[in-house]
């Protein structure tokens, strides 16, 4: 065995990452180039009649709660892992004959890379949905202001399709936001975070900590968080129930797939032991 470590292929896992995020953001630009479907409605549906609220989690605080399900627990329980119960073991061969600070940012990087994958792909999955299916917003009558006299049809089942009717009012952005109700982003992504990392400490920290309730305990604190900016969609009338419901169940299934077959976090395998099947830095993925 080499008395030298493996050079790290930082560029490699530089250019996936780079990668990763402009196909996400090349998605979601495509996805604007082009108006979600505009879909008819019933006169009586009382579902679209709703006003506009501001959000109780607004974009920002959803990106900080994202991001800190990716990089708090990965740090902390892998910091807990080098320093305490498993020092001399190694997860990646890249780990041979470092540092215990340079093994805690090999680590680092592929926990926090896989759980980027996670979410960049539910982020895909939920742009694709919105801009399909162009499903009307609780408020999309309030938003669309359609040139029709809804007070004479109120207790009637008229449809009007797409054909019968114009929206009238001039923002078009406030339009555009009103059809794109499924499935909820705000949910999808939340979920997909919180699951994510719950899987993440549930592989690496419990049984391995002598506190039995203290993994679970913030499990279930980051899954009610996310339980939270999703049912805050309904009560802000941003969302269907059934739109919040979808998202969960993608954000969850895409968690659930990304760890178990592509970060292999409940693998059987001798860590200190390098093995073709675990996942290390570039192999298969350096994310």
């Amino acid at each position: 065995m080499s008395n030298s470590p493996l050079p790290l292929p930082v560029k490699l896992v530089i250019i996936e990452g780079i990668l990763l995020y402009l196909f996400g953001f090349g998605f979601e630009m495509a996805t604007k180039i082009y108006d979600p479907p505009n879909r008819g409605f019933f006169c009586n549906d009382l579902s679209i009649r709703l006003h506009k609220k501001e959000s109780t989690v607004p974009l920002s605080w959803l990106l900080v709660f994202i991001y800190s399900c990716g990089f708090l627990p990965v740090t902390f329980v892998e910091a807990y892992r080098l320093l305490k119960y498993d020092p001399g073991r190694f997860y990646s061969q890249y780990e041979r004959l470092r540092g215990k600070g340079m093994r805690l940012v090999i680590r680092i990087v592929i926990f926090v890379g896989w759980f980027h994958v996670a979410v960049i792909s539910n982020w895909i999955l939920t742009s694709t949905a919105k801009f399909s299916a162009g499903r009307p917003r609780p408020y999309y009558l309030e938003a669309c202001k359609p040139n029709v006299d809804l007070q004479s049809c109120f207790n009637s089942p008229v449809y009007f399709d797409e054909s019968t009717y114009n929206c009238t009012e001039t923002n078009i952005r406030m339009i555009r936001e009103s059809r794109l109700s499924f499935f909820s982003g705000h949910t999808s992504l939340a979920t997909a975070a919180a699951v994510f990392a719950v899987l993440y400490i549930q592989a690496r920290l419990v049984g391995k900590i002598a506190s039995r309730i203290g993994p679970i305990l913030l499990q279930v604190a980051l899954l009610s968080a996310a339980l939270f900016a999703g049912l805050s969609r309904i009560v802000d009338q941003q969302h269907h129930p059934e739109d919040v419901v979808v998202g969960m169940i993608v954000g969850m299934t895409v968690s659930v797939v990304v760890a178990n077959f592509c970060a292999r976090l409940f693998d059987e395998r001798e860590e200190d032991q390098y093995d073709e099947k675990q996942p290390v830095i570039c192999k298969p993925s350096s994310l």
